[in-house]
Order: C-alpha cells, then sequence, then structure tokens
C-alpha cells in the first residue's frame, strides 16, 4: 500500500489518512471526519485524493449555526464525498431547503425546531431520502415536494400547525415510522390508506381527530399513539390492526367502549390513563398477550375482574382509581411483578395479592383505608413496598424476614399514625437490621416522622412526552 504522508503538522485528516493506511474501511474513516476538515483534503497525498475521488464515501454533518447549511453541497460538489446525513437543529436563520439540491444521495435530514422554514421544495430531488425530520417547523404548510420521496421510511411533523392536508403522503409508500404529534387542525387521515407498510404511528394531542377508519387498512400497524384526543370515542377500525402491539388512548375522555380491542390478540401494552367514562374492562379478556396495562385515574372504573384472564399480565397501574374497592381477581394473575394502587381510598383489603408470589414493586401510598398488609410476608420477591400515607396500616413488623424489601414510609409519623407507636417504630428498625441501613429509617426516639429514604422514592415509570401514562 501507499505510504505517503501529509507534509503539514498533524491534523485529523492526516490523521485520517493513517488511519486508511492502517487498513481501516474507507468509509468508517471518512465518515468520522469533522466538517471543516473536509476542505483540507487537497492538502493530502494525491494517491489518497484519488482514492477517495474513487470511493466517494457517504458523510455524516451535524452542522451548526457557524457551520451553516450551505457547507453541505460544498463537501458534495467537492467530489470526495456524497452527504448521505445531516443533522441542523433550531436553526432560525434557516427558510428553505435550496442549499441542499446538490446533495441528490441524501438519506437522512433532520432540519427540526426551525421556526422559519417554509420552503422544502428541493426535497423532491433526494430520490434516496429515508428518514426526515421537520418536528416544529411551525411555519412549514405545503408537503407536495415530499411526494416525491419514494424511499421516506421514517417521517416526523410534529407541530407543523399551518398543514391541514395530508394527500402528498400518500405517495411515500415506503413510509413505516409517521409522526404527527399536535396537528390542531388535523382531521381527515384518509391519506393513511395509501402506506400499507406503516408500522408505527403517532397521532396524539390532535383534538379535532375523531374519525379513525382509514386506520382499518393500516394492517401492519404495531403501534399506534392515539393520546390526548379528547374528542374520540370511537375505536372500531382498530378492530382490523391485529398485528397492533402497543396502543395508548390515554386521555380520551370520551371513550367507553373497548370492544374492539377483543380482535387486538398481539396486543401487549394499552395506555388508558384519565379514560375519565371508562367502565368495563370486560374485553381485555381476550387480550391473552397482554403486559402492561396503565389505567390511572379512570375516574369511572370499579370492577377490574375481567384482567383476571390476562394471565400475562407483568405491570398495572390503577393509581388514583377513586371508585376500585376489590383487587381479587388480581390473584389469578400469577406474573405480575409490579402493581401501582395508590390513591385508592376505598380500597381497604390487600391480602388477595398474598397470591401474587412473583410481585416486585407494589405502591398503595395514600390508600388510606388499607390497615394490615402482614400477609405480603408471603411475597418473597417483594423488593418495594409504598405505604406512604397509609394512616391505619399495621403488620409492617411481618415483613422483617425479608432481607431485599424497601419499604417507604414518606410523611409517616406518630402524630398522625395509629397503627405503629413509637416503640413499635423501634423493634421493627431492630427487626430489619438484616434489610440493608437504608430500607427503613425512623427516628431513634420515634418523635420525628419517618425521613425519605435515598432516591426519589417509589414512582411508576413514565413514558415520552406529553404523555404521562404513569402518573
Amino acid at each position: 500500500g501507499c505510504r505517503q504522508t501529509c507534509p503539514l503538522r498533524p491534523t485529523p485528516t492526516s490523521m485520517a489518512v493513517d488511519l486508511v493506511l492502517a487498513g481501516r474501511p474507507l468509509e468508517r474513516v471518512a465518515a468520522a471526519l469533522a466538517a471543516s476538515d473536509c476542505g483540507r483534503l487537497p492538502a493530502l497525498s494525491t494517491v489518497f485524493r484519488d482514492e477517495v475521488r474513487a470511493a466517494r464515501p457517504g458523510i455524516s454533518l451535524c452542522l451548526t449555526l457557524e457551520t451553516r447549511l450551505k457547507l453541505a453541497p460544498a463537501v458534495d460538489l467537492n467530489g470526495y464525498f456524497h452527504v448521505h446525513d445531516i443533522w441542523h437543529h433550531a436553526v432560525p436563520q434557516l427558510t428553505t431547503t435550496r442549499p441542499l439540491r446538490a446533495c441528490t444521495r441524501l438519506r437522512a435530514l433532520h432540519l427540526e425546531r426551525c421556526g422559519r422554514l417554509t420552503d422544502v421544495g428541493h426535497l423532491a430531488e433526494c430520490s434516496e431520502l429515508t428518514s426526515l425530520r421537520l418536528a416544529g417547523c411551525e411555519r412549514l404548510s405545503d408537503l407536495e415536494p415530499l411526494a416525491s420521496c419514494r424511499r421516506l421510511a421514517s417521517l416526523a411533523l410534529s407541530e407543523v400547525g399551518l398543514v391541514t392536508n395530508l394527500s402528498a403522503l400518500a405517495g411515500c409508500t415506503s413510509l413505516e415510522h409517521l409522526e404527527l404529534v399536535e396537528w390542531c387542525n388535523l382531521e381527515d387521515v384518509s391519506a393513511l390508506v395509501g402506506l400499507p407498510a406503516l408500522r408505527r404511528l403517532a397521532l396524539s394531542h390532535c383534538v379535532p381527530l375523531t374519525d379513525l377508519s382509514p386506520l382499518a387498512s393500516c394492517r401492519q400497524l404495531e403501534e399506534l399513539d392515539l393520546s390526548y384526543n379528547s374528542m374520540l370515542c370511537d375505536i372500531s377500525p382498530l378492530g382490523s390492526c391485529s398485528r397492533l402491539q402497543e396502543l395508548d388512548l390515554s386521555g380520551s375522555r370520551k371513550l367507553t367502549d373497548l370492544s374492539p380491542l377483543a380482535h387486538c390478540g398481539a396486543l401487549g401494552t394499552l395506555h388508558l390513563a384519565r379514560c375519565a367514562r371508562l367502565m368495563d374492562v370486560g374485553p381485555l379478556a381476550r387480550c391473552q398477550g397482554l403486559r402492561e396495562l396503565a389505567m390511572s385515574c379512570c375516574a369511572s372504573l370499579h370492577d377490574v375482574s375481567a384482567l383476571a384472564s390476562c394471565r400475562r399480565l407483568r405491570v398495572l397501574n390503577l393509581s388514583r382509581c377513586m371508585q376500585l374497592n376489590c383487587i381479587a381477581p388480581l390473584a389469578r394473575c400469577d406474573g405480575l411483578q409490579k402493581l401501582y394502587l395508590s390513591w385508592c381510598r376505598e380500597l381497604d383489603d390487600v391480602s388477595p395479592l398474598a397470591e401474587c408470589t412473583t410481585l416486585t414493586v407494589l405502591d398503595i401510598s395514600q390508600c388510606t383505608s388499607v390497615a394490615d398488609v402482614s400477609m405480603l410476608g408471603s411475597c418473597a420477591s417483594l423488593r418495594r413496598l409504598n405505604v406512604a400515607g397509609c394512616r391505619l396500616i399495621t403488620g409492617l413488623a411481618d415483613l422483617s424476614q425479608n432481607p431485599h424489601l424497601h419499604i417507604e414510609l414518606k410523611r409517616m409519623g406518630r402524630s398522625e399514625h395509629e397503627g405503629i407507636t413509637p416503640p413499635s417504630l423501634r423493634r421493627l428498625t431492630r427487626l430489619c437490621v438484616s434489610m440493608g441501613p437504608h430500607s427503613v429509617r425512623a427516628s431513634a426516639s420515634g418523635d420525628s416522622p419517618w425521613t425519605d429514604p435515598p432516591g426519589r422514592g417509589l414512582s411508576a415509570p413514565a413514558r415520552r412526552v406529553p404523555s404521562a401514562r404513569w402518573q
């Protein structure tokens, strides 16, 4: 191989030459070059320049305000590289994609939060584009150029408030992932009928959206986010989405009927938080593969007997279901690992959970009617128990045989607690020595409230914003 080296002092580019001479793949070396070094290529050895020109490997550019978008076509036209990927985030000066007209081999383009961008006409020439993110480009109004992007597989158009027509997307037949979050004017999604490959779709916070009938044609759909569409009440088209694995209907305040979901046999994750009118979860009995179910703040829910058929259920959130008073059916969920029941004020008996031997996390904080948790001693897998605000609770000392249990007793002191007196607090502390120094903490005199354990305390897992599914 060639042994010529750059006569200049070492630069990232000259070091790239050494890597090539050491046998590294040219494409990997080129992709590691900084954009500012591309202009130094003429200073390199002739043999190396010729090799790069012959291969024209792809390069990714993460552009800043200093480098500006015009650098991308300059690099491409220089004849050494094809620009494949561009990241240019939150650039208020950017109004058009015109500088990219020379980058015909572009595969990925991220122009998020470019608030003044109005013209994307030149993207029609990017026939190899597969990933495009224009989220937060609030002045964008015309999507017609995207109709020519036949290879486009991923498209993020969240918070693009001036666009009302999705017809241009009908030409993007390869589209697999589509984000249309916070479209305040979106009512018609009929263009989705022409997207047979669509697998992931986000339509959250599109308040005017009520007609889901076009989704019945999306037979490959696996993940669907319809959260916080407050006018949505009919989900019958989803019964045709037999491959649906994850569904978010949180914040659907008018939703009352879940029967279409009985046909979604592949459903594994379902979010129904803040569905205020939802009372009947009977159709979920046919969702045999359900593993995660979030139903916090469902004010009308009082019967969860159908969940006894969900034998694969691993995570269940019923926090703030104020009318829930019986959890006996959950005893049949023998694989249940995490259960959140905080603020269920009508709940007074948690003894059925003694059958849930796989339970690792239990939150019954602020369940002010619960009095006895001694039966949880049979839950040998239990690692975290939150009983904060449970003023009547007794039987904590019976849990001391579990050396790995962390008990959260936040805001519980002698003045507000009848079930645990200062002597019993000291006894519980002695019994739980084997739990470790941070599992249970109390005042030595018993006069002060329980102090917070390290960390944030017990909380249900949070998913991506804006859907607070596990709160």
